[in-house]
């Protein structure tokens, strides 16, 4: 709650004029520490959903044995580091799609969910209810993955889910 807020904001923000007392100076933030805030705060809302054990049964393996996952099967088994706090969200809107795959990729030059976090204009959509968590694990579930992976996606396929997003979109346009 409140604690891992002020915890988090403490951690990236500096006092302004530079004192130890933090209790009557005002704080600001550089874009080193508002990107180390953001990636910090992002990882507050995160919800596991792979199983440690690489079994796809359903079960969380959270403090309980017995806890068994109301949601849809999921299959994929996500395997992917977390994201570096020295990697920025991509802000720019309307980028060509091979360009955003570019600067999303990962160092094997694939994109899976956790590549998608820094995808700015996709954020947004999420947080406006554009589209729907559920709609986007949809989405990245029926496009093919790169050769190899359960979950990662190349270029082709990346530019497959971006095309379909863009789709939902198009009517909307028109009017």
């Amino acid at each position: 709650g409140d604690d891992e807020f002020e915890t988090l904001w403490k951690g990236a923000a500096t006092v302004k004029d530079g004192s130890d007392d933090t209790a009557t100076n005002e704080w600001s933030m550089d874009l080193t520490g508002f990107l180390k805030f953001n990636d910090a705060l992002d990882d507050l809302f995160v919800f596991d959903e792979e199983d440690d054990d690489d079994d796809d049964d359903g079960i969380i393996d959270e403090d309980s044995d017995d806890d068994v996952a109301d949601e849809e099967d999921e299959t994929e088994d996500e395997t992917e580091m977390p994201i570096a706090a020295s990697l920025p969200v991509i802000t720019e809107y309307d980028l060509p799609p091979g360009v955003l795959f570019s600067q999303i990729a990962n160092e094997n030059y694939l994109v899976g969910t956790t590549e998608l976090q820094r995808w700015g204009e996709l954020n947004d959509m999420i947080s406006t209810g554009d589209l729907t968590e559920a709609e986007l694990a949809t989405l990245f579930g029926n496009v093919a993955k790169a050769p190899g992976t359960k979950d990662m996606l190349d270029e082709d396929g990346f530019l497959e889910f971006y095309d379909a997003i863009d789709a939902l979109f198009e009517d909307v346009d028109d009017d």
